[in-house]
């Protein structure tokens, strides 16, 4: 069974047309750079490589804030952690962590004022952008300590990849 063109009219655009739903998936942006630090429930990211730095809007509202997770490397640990962005402490462990040259990855929607607001996003604390390296996986993120051992962060979630 197929639609008719009525189930598709839009009400208010009468030469137009509308769907009543729409599901919009995040979209995983690359591992960037954090350009301009996080204020006002937004910051800037460039691409490892890029040279367009895009807009990141970050909800704090409750029950659709964003999620945020900080991936801590010391002594060759890796911890991740959850940001509450919703409260006070979480505010300040985001705006600490989102610094200008900080790495972060981001997996948002994009808007149509060309901003992306960010669904899920993690920002990595220890780490430099020198020992951030691509692999071929776009998905994939190759981290480097002073030992040369070495972590893959792929979809989101950390592995040992020795």
């Amino acid at each position: 069974m197929g639609r008719e063109r009525s189930d598709l009219d839009d009400m208010a655009n009468s030469s137009g047309w509308s769907l009543r739903d729409a599901v919009l998936l995040p979209t995983p942006v690359p591992l960037g750079l954090v350009t301009t630090a996080f204020a006002g429930n937004s910051f800037r990211m460039t691409v490892l490589g890029g040279t367009m730095p895009a807009t990141v809007d970050v909800s704090t509202t409750a029950q659709s804030a964003t999620l945020v997770y900080q991936i801590d490397r010391s002594n060759g640990v890796l911890t991740i952690s959850p940001v509450d962005v919703t409260t006070s402490s979480g505010l300040a462990a985001i705006t600490a962590g989102l610094v200008a040259g900080a790495p972060v990855k981001v997996y948002g929607v994009p808007q149509a004022d060309g901003t992306l607001k960010a669904y899920v996003l993690a920002y990595f604390t220890g780490h430099t952008a020198g020992s951030l390296t691509r692999r071929k996986d776009p998905r994939a993120l190759r981290l480097r300590g002073p030992s040369g051992d070495r972590q893959r962060a792929a979809a989101g979630i950390m592995h040992d990849a020795t």
